[in-house]
């Protein structure tokens, strides 16, 4: 009891945001966030702020020298160039000014040095965010408000809710500290504006409560409203008064209508055919054109490729003598260094094409479900059995295009594993496909815990085996069991190790130029300018090259062993560069689970094995190996330890 008074005296004694009146509305003072551990994030944005603030010196020197030359140069009545040239170098103080920016807000957010404030007047909402002298602004009108909803690490959207929420809550303290809350403003067209980021939820709570009480705005649809802090709570006739309506994330997500059967939420103009068997259902996905397919992204491509074509023919141009410029290079220079830009180019309109060209069928047949989809990229083909399966869901799929998220179809198996496709239909197309997979299977029927079980394969005298396939080497001795993870094998990590040979041999190559061209006659260079933005790409590319190499050989050659005994678990780990030797008494451990380590690829979660003691900080092995393979570790090591 009395631990719980101090705990709550403690909160009630932290800085809350403070209210001022202003002439034509209201500002909320915030007080400055007090982050964890996670502040060292600030280090890494105020370099890459540094690194991009010498680029655009870099940038700027060339015209604004060659204007300033040419003023001086040239005969009176004939400097209308040199004018010309400085303006242009000017207009990179635009990225200046950015990059600046940037360093300021990585100094301040590893200082704690942050805070925000968020003012409503003259119909708008404008949330500052202020890092030393720097300022960040984020405004929308008021009218456009249609629900402030609060989130955070444990469930900050829909795509991470299955990941963070099993984070215990001091893995969480330890990187945010109690800053762990955002609140957001959702608009119709889906987008959202960031009001608050990193605050306490129970502050972040008072202030949407406030926030809705000066608003206006109608709301477009109904959001259940979340129970608050009891003192914070008012009676039901001053929330229904609300007419901007609070949504708080981190207790609930989305609100849905389950009630509706699946096939009253077909769409009018929806071109997907189903077809209604007595073993299942057959659904048919036709093309649905280039322009509607790729949401967006086929104009931009198009414009992005102009661009970058124009700015390559007339450098290659110039490379070449055809057109006249001050100094002519090797001809394969400028496309060498423009190859990136050309292959996002490539990549973006491939993608635009194959979105709008694909077909796809979805079929079931009793128990299982079948995935197939042709494309420009060739087939591709899926199967599940509903025993596999968790859910059918309608998801974001991490790409966003004009600041719109792109929500694709989602088969979540029961170890987590997502499969996401059909990303080029509409919400309301998803979620009918959805419905009526999930109606069709009956997975809300299913037993998670059971399905789960029933994947692990046993011998005949009770013994978990390994998965088909699995190089994992399992032996079992008289006081306990060993288990050796051997190398993945550089096979399974040609395709990152070649991205990264690519990036590195980008950069060498333009260094090689560069040195030839510039420094042939010694120091100083002949353009300063030119040899500051060549050093910063060089340098750029040459790290994620290197890292990305590295990174690949550090995971294709890491293994592991296990040796669980009654009373002991010891885990040795070996990689490229170093070792890692552990060990724990049965009583000190708390569990062995399966969990996301925070870092995606292509947007699918990478996992690993995390021994949690009771006391200490956990141990995360295993990073990036198959699921399968990593929950039967987890599963003996659990058995042989007795651990929950």
């Amino acid at each position: 009891m009395n631990e719980a008074m101090l705990a709550d005296g403690m909160r009630r004694d932290e800085p809350d945001y403070r209210e001022e009146p202003l002439a034509s509305g209201v500002r909320f003072v915030l007080p400055r966030r007090e982050l964890g551990s996670v502040r060292i994030v600030g280090w890494a944005i105020a370099g890459a702020g540094a690194c991009g603030a010498l680029f655009m010196v870099g940038w700027m020197w060339q015209p604004i020298a060659g204007g300033i030359k040419q003023l001086l140069t040239a005969p009176p009545g004939q400097q209308m160039f040199g004018w010309i040239s400085i303006g242009f170098g000017c207009l990179g103080l635009i990225g200046l000014t950015i990059t600046v920016g940037m360093v300021m807000a990585g100094l301040a957010i590893a200082r704690n040095r942050s805070r925000c404030t968020v003012e409503i007047r003259n119909g708008k909402l404008l949330a500052t965010d202020h890092f030393f002298f720097y300022r960040l602004r984020r405004t929308m009108p008021v009218s456009e408000i249609q629900r402030l909803r609060l989130t955070g690490p444990h469930n900050a959207a829909e795509k991470f809710s299955r990941e963070r929420e099993k984070f215990s809550s001091d893995d969480v303290s330890r990187l945010v500290g109690r800053n762990d809350t955002v609140l957001l403003a959702d608009r119709a067209d889906k987008r959202a504006l960031a009001i608050a980021v990193a605050y306490p939820h129970e502050m972040l709570t008072r202030l949407a409560t406030a926030i809705a009480s000066h608003t206006d705005a109608q709301s477009l649809f109904t959001s259940t409203i979340i129970e608050r802090d009891p003192l914070e709570q008012r009676d039901d006739s001053e929330i229904f008064d609300e007419r901007v309506s609070i949504l708080d994330s981190t207790l609930a997500s989305e609100p849905w209508d389950e009630s509706r059967p699946a096939g009253e939420l077909r769409p009018d103009d929806t071109t997907v055919v189903i077809d209604r068997r007595p073993d299942g259902i057959t659904i048919d996905m036709p093309p649905v054109g280039v322009w509607k397919g790729s949401k967006g992204l086929m104009a931009f491509s198009i414009i992005w490729n102009v661009f970058i074509g124009l700015f390559v023919a007339f450098a290659v141009a110039a490379a070449f003598g055809a057109v006249e410029a001050e100094e002519k290079g090797p001809p394969w220079v400028i496309p060498l260094a423009l190859t990136p830009f050309v292959a996002v180019g490539v990549g973006m309109l491939l993608s635009s094409i194959n979105s709008g060209r694909r077909r796809a069928m979805i079929a079931t047949v009793g128990d299982a479900v079948l995935f197939v989809q042709t494309s420009i990229f060739g087939k591709k083909t899926r199967e599940w059995q509903r025993q596999q399966l968790d859910e059918i869901r309608c998801g974001p799929s991490g790409v966003e295009i004009n600041d719109v998220p792109v929500t694709e179809l989602q088969f979540i198996a029961i170890d987590d594993d997502k499969f996401g496709c059909l990303s080029h239909l509409t919400d309301d197309e998803l979620r009918w496909i959805a419905a009526e997979l999930n109606d069709t299977l009956r997975l809300s029927e299913l037993d998670r815990a059971e399905s789960f079980a029933a994947t692990l394969q046993r011998d005949p005298h009770g013994d978990l085996l390994p998965p088909v396939g699995s190089a994992v080497r399992l032996e079992r001795s008289g006081d306990g069991v060993s288990i050796h993870v051997p190398p993945r094998g550089i096979r399974r990590s040609l395709g990152s190790l070649a991205l990264g040979v690519i990036f590195f041999a980008v950069s060498v190559a333009v260094a090689v130029v560069i040195a030839r061209t510039q420094f042939k006659h010694g120091f100083p260079p002949r353009d300063m300018g030119g040899v500051i933005i060549a050093s910063i790409f060089i340098f750029v590319f040459g790290a994620v090259g290197v890292a990305v190499m590295v990174g690949s050989i550090v995971t294709a050659r890491s293994q592991s062993w296990f040796t669980a005994r009654r009373t002991e678990l010891q885990v040795l780990e070996r990689s490229v560069f170093k070792s890692r030797r552990l060990s724990w008494g049965r009583d000190a451990l708390l569990a062995i689970e399966v969990l996301p380590t925070g870092t995606r690829l292509n947007n699918v979660p990478i996992y690993h094995l995390l021994i949690r003691p009771r006391q200490g900080e956990t141990f995360g092995v295993m990073s990036g190996r198959r699921r399968v393979d990593l929950n039967f570790v987890a599963a003996v090591l659990n058995e042989s330890l007795e651990l929950a």
